[in-house]
């Protein structure tokens, strides 16, 4: 038999609820723009609240589930792979 290597992602999703006070003058458009720079380089939810507060002056208001095994859903695919010599 031959031997390969698989590279598998696994894909893990989480949908959490986060409550926010945003500024009185703040628009839609100007909190998508905070929503856009917030995601960027953003690693977790904490990296990105806490964006959000620091550059955008956006205030989280009630602690958000941090549960992990509350998976909204999952996927796993297999798009590479390496012959074994």
């Amino acid at each position: 038999m031959k031997s390969v290597t698989l590279v598998i992602k696994e894909t893990l999703v989480y949908e959490r609820d986060v409550q926010v006070e945003i500024p009185d003058d703040m628009d839609e458009k100007a909190l998508n723009k905070a929503l856009d720079s917030a995601q960027r380089g953003s690693d977790t939810i904490d990296d990105m609240v806490r964006k959000l507060d620091k550059q955008s002056g956006i205030k989280l208001t009630k602690p958000y589930d941090t549960d992990l095994s509350s998976l909204d859903s999952m996927e796993v695919e297999c798009d590479e792979y390496d012959f074994v010599q």
